[in-house]
């Protein structure tokens, strides 16, 4: 039996995924986020390993044994890195390096939206990404060049902090996250939050939990929040929007698409603002979330590479088993 793996890393989460070349999920394993960039390469194939062996004892195979793998992993933004990457897959999976494909983790997203050639994909998980491919053999992903204030999660975090800022120094509008971030970092006064931000010393997972934060109160209608959102739909937007005006494609109707944690926000005025945003200057653009996991993609990348498959096949298999392994996104 022929089985393929698939690798998703990112900040927060490592997840692996094994199926047969039908694309019948037979092994599903997650580990903990890493960048190998940031962490250093030994944390980050620790968490491969971790996801990768347990996916491996689910599906009842050994490790190594696998076909072929394909990984997206944050941090891929130099060419020099997909090589460097792979070896260190190589080692820490046991199976030959000309078997295994290495991307940025945002390129999966977009093989796991679409199988064209060409598309899009505004990542924004922990932090953001953009990539773009034109059908014709070209390709570019953002990497280093996004902006640190647009640095998804992250970025929102920060973002929020300073409308608590602004609004106690009376620079901005007064807001219900004031309160609601002093809660969180159990502090008395602005000052305080401010002081533990400066010194290093907000509490763990806070940056996390302050978008959850905003998510909710601009559901309840607070301006600044639903401002906040606003603002970060048209600034991630503008990568979009660049990305498809370098290969020339603002006047196609490409696929554009959405994924990474962000994404998932229930507040409208996110997702309002970046498909008006795209759509004001790539009028024909198809703006559609991801249905699946990005890790759904690794799979589906390693499985395009396998001689003899059935693309309606694994097509079939990965809908009915994406469902039942609770890997799909969103509900179309």
């Amino acid at each position: 039996m022929r089985t393929v793996l698939g690798i998703d890393q990112g900040g927060s989460k490592t997840y692996a995924v094994i199926t047969d070349d039908t694309g019948r999920i037979l092994g599903t394993g997650r580990g903990p986020g890493a960048c190998h960039s940031d962490a250093g390469m030994a944390r980050a194939m620790a968490a491969v390993a971790e996801a990768a062996g347990q996916a491996c004892a689910e599906a009842g195979i050994a490790p190594g044994t696998v076909t072929a793998a394909a990984g997206g992993l944050t941090g891929v933004d130099w060419p020099d890195e997909a090589d460097l990457v792979r070896k260190a897959l190589a080692d820490t999976l046991l199976i030959p390096a000309e078997r295994i494909q290495v991307v940025n983790d945002c390129l999966i997203a977009l093989r796991a939206a679409t199988s064209s050639p060409a598309g899009c994909i505004l990542c924004a998980g922990t932090g953001l990404n953009c990539a773009v491919r034109d059908g014709r053999g070209r390709e570019y992903t953002f990497g280093f060049y996004i902006r640190e204030k647009d640095q998804g999660g992250m970025a929102l975090a920060r973002r929020v902090l300073q409308a608590v800022y602004d609004a106690e120094s009376g620079m901005g509008p007064t807001t219900a996250l004031s309160d609601r971030a002093l809660a969180l970092a159990g502090c008395g006064t602005v000052d305080d939050l401010l002081r533990m931000q400066v010194t290093g010393k907000l509490p763990g997972g806070i940056m996390q939990q302050l978008p959850l934060m905003l998510e909710e109160t601009a559901l309840e209608g607070d301006e600044v929040s639903l401002e906040l959102l606003r603002g970060f739909g048209r600034d991630t937007a503008a990568y979009a929007v660049a990305a498809l005006r370098r290969f020339h494609m603002e006047n196609s109707a490409v696929r554009v698409v959405l994924s990474g944690s962000v994404f998932k926000c229930r507040a409208a005025a996110l997702l309002d603002t970046v498909r008006a945003s795209i759509l004001s200057s790539v009028p024909r653009a198809v703006i559609t979330e991801s249905t699946w996991e990005p890790v759904i993609g690794a799979v589906l990348l390693a499985l395009d590479h396998l001689e003899g498959t059935d693309a309606a096949v694994i097509q079939q298999h990965i809908k009915r088993d994406a469902q039942r392994f609770n890997m799909v996104r969103k509900t179309n």
